[in-house]
């Protein structure tokens, strides 16, 4: 992907709040994509004496893995999630990470490390579940365990989604009725089966992900709605505070969009997606979603 000098307008006009008073009056910028991506054609980076940001792999990619599961009892949803990364579990040839959080509505960590049958799991965090917190509670062991310069090295993070829900096991389709169905399943797919995608955007970018939403949320300016992404070790943990994240429970998905801005985080599949809790934004997404399945899965 082309980076030039349209990405340097957009960071600026988000750096000064242009983009979102544009975007707060007239709407999405249904053109403004397009124009980037011609300047950036027009006045590329290596023109413009701004490539700095980009770092090739010189070597086999290492993909570490971080994942965070309150294994809620009554549905039996995390163990949905288990089987999402299990069946992917190839792909993580670095270090594995998984936080247990449990309480009086959970099954054991011994069910959860059972679930995960003869996996190398090399790091268990373990506490008690902090419900103010989430994913956050467990967020620095977490990426500490994954810590790594090592310029070939990226790392996924996720946690077990729609454990809250009222969907059961026993039923693990994905169900197009069920916006927390799609949206687990889409992040699972186009994140991780898409990670080649990945791998190219974490050349240029600290961040790659799905499902990007621009918009004020927290102390950042945008997310991946999900908390579904890769970082770049050696991009991230060059930066001065990288162990910086907001104490509330969307502390995690908030974290990108405090790190960097719009320009600088890549994008696997739905960019400037709405509200993934309406069935209408599924409606629209959907076919773009298959679309983007035949492109990038294809063979």
């Amino acid at each position: 992907m082309q980076r030039g000098l349209g990405d340097t307008i957009e960071a600026i006009a988000e750096a000064t709040g242009v983009a979102a008073a544009v975007e707060a009056v007239v709407g999405e910028c249904g053109g403004c994509q397009q124009r980037r991506d011609w300047l950036n054609r027009v006045f590329p980076y290596h023109v413009c004496g701004d490539a700095h940001d980009v770092i090739p792999f010189t070597g086999p990619v290492v993909r570490n893995l971080m994942m965070h599961i309150y294994p809620v009892r009554a549905h039996q949803f995390w163990r949905w999630n288990v089987d999402q990364v299990r069946s992917r579990m190839h792909l993580f040839n670095g270090h594995r990470a998984i936080a247990v959080v449990t309480d009086e509505t959970t099954d054991s960590l011994n069910d959860v490390q059972r679930s995960f049958g003869d996996d190398r799991i090399d790091t268990w965090i373990v506490d008690e579940n902090r419900s103010d917190l989430r994913e956050t509670h467990t967020w620095h062991r977490l990426i500490s365990a994954c810590h790594s310069c090592d310029p070939n090295t990226i790392t996924f993070t996720c946690h077990a989604k729609g454990v809250r829900g009222g969907r059961s096991y026993d039923d693990p389709g994905v169900d197009r009725r069920n916006p927390t169905s799609l949206w687990a399943a889409c992040m699972y797919e186009t994140c991780l089966d898409g990670h080649r995608m990945a791998e190219q955007l974490l050349e240029r970018n600290v961040f790659a992900g799905s499902l990007k939403v621009r918009g004020a949320f927290g102390g950042g300016s945008w997310h991946y709605a999900g908390t579904f992404y890769w970082f770049r070790n050696a991009k991230l943990f060059a930066m001065p505070n990288w162990h910086e994240i907001e104490n509330v429970w969307y502390g995690t998905e908030t974290y990108p969009g405090t790190k960097v801005g719009w320009g600088q985080a890549g994008c696997i599949f739905g960019e400037r997606v709405g509200s993934m809790y309406e069935e209408s934004e599924w409606e629209r997404l959907l076919p773009q979603w298959m679309e983007w399945r035949k492109t990038h899965l294809s063979g």
